[in-house]
């Protein structure tokens, strides 16, 4: 078994070779799944620690990718989305 840091140097080394830089996975999520991804994401960012990695970056990319991906015509959808941002709204 590898340890961990050998896993990470494998993978970044399998990606290097065999993916184009600018290969990406599209996702399709319906409705609730869109909503539990953003609202794992956000709650996610309010972690003290992971808020100092390179992963909280991106994970704040992909919420306001996300988000904006909502269509212009279900603004309640976006408002209701960005109040996973502030926890005063928190359930």
């Amino acid at each position: 078994m590898k340890t961990e840091q050998q896993l990470i140097d494998t993978v970044a080394k399998e990606q290097r070779e065999n993916l184009p830089p600018d290969w990406e996975l599209p996702v399709h999520l319906d409705v609730t799944s869109l909503f539990v991804v953003i609202g794992t994401l956000q709650l996610a960012l309010r972690h003290p620690e992971f808020r100092k990695t390179p992963s909280a970056k991106a994970a704040r990319r992909i919420i306001d990718t996300l988000i904006s991906g909502i269509p212009d015509n279900c603004p309640a959808s976006k408002e209701l989305a960005r109040l996973g941002d502030n926890p005063k709204f928190d359930a």
